[in-house]
């Protein structure tokens, strides 16, 4: 195995609820790191666990987490993923984010899992009971509205270029 050593993705107590509380995006040096960290693990859990002969190919927003000098360089060690950023304020991964928000508040946060293993069977009963009666995320803004967004982020860009 090539790279840094793989380690098990356990939080402690403590950490959970740190990033608990980093759901907020703080932008503070120790939030950014402490995510930086969620990161890496979970980059190295795909390390482990993707056969070492395909590509991975990750979607991942723009948020500074992703571009610290760490990860940057744990991306140049493993030339088999490859980081596609999505453009900032993407109507549908607004829609992925609240999914996962939901699942977060109405779930997660409400358990006490004592591993990794503890956290999966969770997600895993969710999706059993969100998949045996789904329901479609309605949009909240009219096609008007999300025009005229369109239209004032046109008139920044306009500004900026000159």
């Amino acid at each position: 195995m090539r790279g840094r050593p793989k380690a098990e993705l356990v939080f402690s107590q403590s950490e959970r609820e740190q990033l608990l509380a980093l759901t907020m995006r703080r932008k503070t040096a120790q939030a950014m790191a402490l995510r930086a960290r969620v990161v890496l693990s979970c980059a190295d859990g795909l390390e482990k666990s993707v056969p070492p002969g395909l590509d991975v190919h990750l979607v991942m927003d723009n948020y500074g987490t992703h571009k610290v000098p760490s990860i940057k360089a744990w991306f140049a060690r493993h030339l088999r993923f490859h980081v596609h950023f999505i453009p900032t304020s993407a109507s549908w991964l607004n829609q992925v984010e609240q999914w996962f928000a939901t699942l977060t508040e109405k779930y997660l946060r409400r358990g006490t899992h004592r591993s990794t293993r503890q956290l999966e069977e969770a997600i895993r009963r969710y999706l059993d009971s969100y998949n045996a009666n789904p329901r479609p995320f309605v949009w909240s803004k009219s096609a008007n509205d999300i025009l005229a967004s369109l239209e004032r982020f046109c008139i920044r860009v306009q500004k900026v270029a000159g």
